[in-house]
């Protein structure tokens, strides 16, 4: 009660009238919940991915939806159309819905204001401007943004009259096929209300707009119930080859087939923009998705925003290129680089999809967001891009790409090398890697000591007993020294090219984080092994090595 009490203190000497004033002017309220949540709990706010999507961001691919509608589906309007339904099926704390109404709100100014305007934005607000959202904290906050933006507006929502915002709480990757039959009922009929608006939007309504940042979770796991379709049409190919890797299982993946079967299958025209983790540009595990957009949309414009600070992207100028996520002294950003898609499809006969693609590399994210504001300007912005023609043998990747007239012709190195293996990965290198073998004899004989307490192991190498979601340093210790060191598998270890060194490689328990058990036998002493990658993660080769 002492705390709350304080707290109350506090909030009284706040100027309420020249707070919440300025509070709406600069819509502080989508600033708010991102760096909370990062101070409240981080791990959580990493699991769920709450980042704010930075206003220039938005800006654009609201404006270029807009041009879109009138451009390609002849809606002379756009947004501000009252056939016009749009989503947001992660809206998060409801920035792309502000804009969306900022932008109706603009058009209908634009044509000639009067008091019939107000009404027709709430309707906007109320009837076709969708969002979705899982977490309740955000679902609240974007309900407050809403609400305050329409009363700044002059229509504010009447209680009286139960008005409220089309943003509901509920999962957007489920309840969109036929009526379902809800077994087990929600705990208040509050959230039951919620979750059939939600199903009556997902069903009955004529979605033409998806927009929005869904998440990235590259970890995300297998999906469950209905969200396990969702990838299906992604899994196999007819002219590229197969898909590789776990990628689809990315988050991402899913809004996008969900956004994907809406707009095209459902309504049958309209348009997809969201920005995502740019790996199903032109990654490996991506070839069927990419083979789909480009059979079933008839134009696709991809802005790369680079940014991948995971490998240490570079800019042109040799400077480190920022994510375009990155806010001087507020957040740093995701760590994967980021790239917009517009995908359209319209009623008209079906053609060969074009496919525009532009980077945006300047390194600093200010600049790259400035520059994707300014491009905007542009009469016709199209002229900016440059066309691709994708390849089917080299997997219909999005990028641009040139390879020699004789490139098919060379062998692949699969069939120089007809057996590979991925490389052993530790996890641990500090306390299972050293230059000095006699020094990684001794740290590992005193790992194995059963007279040296776990305590005083991680004193003498705390990398050997921090815990993991995959490791329990406790559990694996004990189990390790009741079968004893093994003198054997000190073994060379190639640390990075041209540097090697010395590695304790363990075939048991996750102490090695991927042992390879496989490959361990293939390494011997005039055995001739390349390192190659499949996919070169920058444009500079850097990989390939005898």
């Amino acid at each position: 009660m002492e705390v709350l009490d304080w707290a109350a203190a506090a909030l009284n000497r706040v100027d309420r009238a020249a707070f919440f004033s300025r509070f709406e002017e600069t819509h502080a309220v989508q600033y708010f919940y991102e760096p909370f949540l990062e101070a409240f709990d981080p791990e959580l706010r990493k699991e769920l991915g709450v980042w704010y999507t930075p206003p220039e961001v938005v800006r654009y691919m609201v404006a270029r939806v807009d041009t879109v509608l009138r451009e390609e589906l002849d809606i002379p309007d756009g947004l501000a159309d009252p056939r016009v339904y749009v989503l947001d099926p992660c809206c998060g704390t409801g920035t792309y819905l502000l804009e969306v109404l900022e932008r109706i709100a603009l058009t209908l100014d634009e044509k000639g204001g009067d008091a019939l305007n107000t009404d027709d934005l709430k309707r906007a607000a109320m009837t076709r401007v969708f969002g979705f959202e899982i977490m309740p904290a955000p679902f609240v906050i974007a309900h407050l943004q809403l609400g305050l933006f329409l009363q700044h507006a002059g229509a504010p929502f009447s209680d009286v009259a139960g008005e409220r915002a089309a943003v509901y709480l509920t999962n957007a990757l489920t309840g969109w096929e036929k009526p379902h039959d809800h077994v087990h009922r929600l705990p208040f009929p509050e959230l039951e209300d919620e979750r059939d608006a939600a199903e009556k939007v997902k069903r009955d309504l004529p979605i033409l707009v998806i927009l929005g940042n869904p998440p990235y979770n590259g970890y995300a796991g297998m999906a469950v119930a209905e969200e396990r379709g969702l990838s299906d049409a992604y899994r196999t190919t007819k002219r590229a080859p197969a898909p590789q890797g776990q990628g689809l299982n990315d988050l991402y993946v899913r809004f996008f087939r969900m956004a994907e079967r809406r707009i095209v299958e459902a309504t049958g025209r309209g348009v997809v923009c969201f920005i995502s983790n740019y790996s199903w540009l032109d990654g490996l595990s991506f070839t069927g998705m990419r083979e789909r957009f480009l059979e079933v949309f008839d134009g696709i414009w991809i802005d790369n925003l680079h940014g991948n600070r995971i490998i240490s992207e570079y800019a042109p100028d040799g400077r480190t290129s920022e994510t375009v996520f990155a806010i001087q002294g507020k957040s740093p950003g995701i760590k994967v680089g980021t790239a917009i898609a517009l995908l359209v499809s319209s009623e008209r006969s079906k053609s060969e999809c074009r496919l525009l693609y532009r980077d945006h590399d300047e390194a600093r994210a200010a600049d790259r967001r400035q520059a994707l504001v300014s491009s905007l300007e542009d009469a016709d912005i199209s002229s900016e891009y440059r066309e691709v023609l994708p390849n089917a043998q080299l997997g219909l990747a999005f990028v641009p790409g040139e390879s020699n007239a004789d490139y098919f012709t060379w062998p692949s190195l699969p069939e120089l090398f007809p057996v590979s293996f991925p490389g052993v990965k530790t996890s641990r290198d500090d306390f299972l890697v050293d230059i000095d073998r006699d020094r990684l004899v001794q740290r590992m004989e005193q790992y194995f000591d059963p007279a040296i307490s776990h305590e005083g192991m991680a004193r003498i190498a705390p990398g050997a007993m921090d815990k993991t979601a995959r490791f329990d340093p406790i559990a694996t210790r004990d189990r390790l020294r009741k079968r004893g060191l093994l003198g054997d598998n000190f073994v060379r270890y190639c640390y990075r090219p041209f540097d090697v060194r010395w590695l304790y490689w363990e075939p048991e328990t996750k102490l090695l984080d991927e042992k390879r058990a496989e490959y361990f036998p293939h390494v011997f002493e005039g055995n001739v092994w390349i390192e190659a990658r499949q996919k070169q993660a920058i444009q500079k080769f850097d990989r390939g090595y005898v």
